[in-house]
């Protein structure tokens, strides 16, 4: 028969004790009884998705077209009342006469400040870097955006900034010598610019806009309450021009008008506030107030009509877009809604806090079949918080048990 050791049995023994450790860690790792999930802020809301129809107090622009107009304001710009939209002349060489001499003007101005600032003892060389890379990103979110006054106001600044940078480094102390060559340019220019026909002026302040579509009257801010879908269906969103020099759009106070599906209708009253939101830069978000509600009974679709003060360069050049109605916004703590628990009648989850399961009473205030968003409170020791291990999966759960 044979027989072992000593050390062989030992050796047997912390082997099949290192097996059985293996086994336990392998089986914990695999199939963990215990599952967490980190909470976390979260934001979120419940929206309508729809086709906005502009609807605002427009005035339009009648006067000489006969011959080339050079606008003196750009689209979007506000204007006061009787002050030049417009002048007319006979050929085109005069407007790219006037083009040349504005652009001289931006450039004048944009040296002017930068001799102006000419101290580079106390000049930040960082900061300005900083500042002309940030006014090089608006210009070109701007560019894309078709925003042709802020365009031109980021042009002057970033040239600016740049002259700037040149006067620090050293490789430019001063322009005096090309400002007066401008200058004199300018002078050139002026000796051989025509006589002009005529002038074109505002007849009343507001948002200037350089084309006309043919809705200024037919969408009257007097008939918004009757409204319907059909004519929402026909508006086209491009511009019909009509030889007309352009409109002021007048008043703050306008409207978008919106065609939904009935059962979404149903849960907008009169006098309710929503957000509206645009995609559009500079005005992303616009505030609104349910104006009317036009119950269309030819169609399965309503007409809500959104009262709105929120005016911006933008929204004036605008008769149609798309936009997400924004009825109820949630904010909070955001949990696996497989972690929500009811306990003793209470609704909390379990958050594991070292080795210790805590029961903590939540107050969930939107949820969804995977998350739930539960009120941020501060005024309780005993809350969910920020960064929580949210317990997700185990059983046999209670208020202080030890999770291994």
């Amino acid at each position: 028969m044979r027989t072992f050791s000593g050390s062989t049995v030992l050796k047997i023994v912390v082997g099949f004790l290192l097996f059985v450790f293996l086994v336990s860690q392998i089986y914990s790792s695999l199939i963990n009884p215990y599952t967490t999930e980190t909470a976390i802020y979260y934001q979120t809301h419940e929206s309508v998705l729809a086709s906005g129809v502009i609807i605002r107090n427009e005035t339009v622009i009648s006067g000489d077209t006969q011959g080339v107009k050079n606008y003196e304001i750009q689209d979007g710009q506000r204007v006061p009342k009787d002050s030049v939209i417009a002048t007319v002349y006979e050929d085109i060489n005069a407007v790219n006469i006037r083009s040349e001499i504005d652009k001289i003007d931006r450039e004048i101005v944009a040296l002017t400040a930068a001799q102006a600032n000419s101290d580079v003892n106390s000049a930040d060389l960082s900061m300005l870097s900083k500042k002309t890379n940030n006014c090089l990103m608006e210009l070109l979110n701007v560019e894309q955006s078709g925003d042709l006054q802020s365009s031109l106001e980021l042009r002057s600044e970033l040239l600016q900034l740049l002259n700037r940078r040149e006067i620090i480094i050293g490789s430019q102390t001063d322009f005096s010598s090309q400002i007066n060559l401008l200058k004199s340019r300018k002078a050139e220019l002026e000796a051989d610019m025509p006589v002009a026909k005529s002038t074109i002026k505002a007849a009343c302040s507001g948002y200037f806009v350089s084309s006309t579509d043919g809705y200024e009257q037919i969408l009257s801010v007097d008939n918004i309450e009757n409204v319907t879908v059909d004519m929402l269906q026909k508006i086209d969103q491009n511009p019909e021009n009509q030889d007309r020099i352009g409109k002021i759009v007048t008043d703050y106070e306008w409207y978008i008008a919106s065609a939904i599906p009935f059962e979404s209708a149903i849960d907008f009253s009169d006098g309710m506030r929503v957000t509206i939101k645009t995609g559009l830069s500079g005005c992303e978000t616009i505030n609104a107030v349910v104006k009317y509600i036009n119950r269309d009974t030819g169609s399965d679709k309503a007409v809500i009509v959104f009262s709105c003060n929120d005016m911006s360069s933008q929204l004036a050049m605008i008769r149609k877009l798309e936009i997400d109605i924004v009825t109820e916004s949630y904010s909070g703590i955001r949990v696996n809604n497989r972690s929500i628990r009811i306990i003793d009648g209470v609704k909390g989850v379990y958050v594991l806090e070292g080795m210790q399961a805590r029961f903590v009473p939540v107050n969930v205030l939107y949820s969804t079949d995977s998350y739930a968003i539960c009120e941020q409170q501060i005024q309780n020791a005993n809350v969910l918080r920020i960064y929580d291990d949210v317990i997700v999966k185990g059983k046999n759960l209670y208020d202080g048990k030890v999770i291994e």
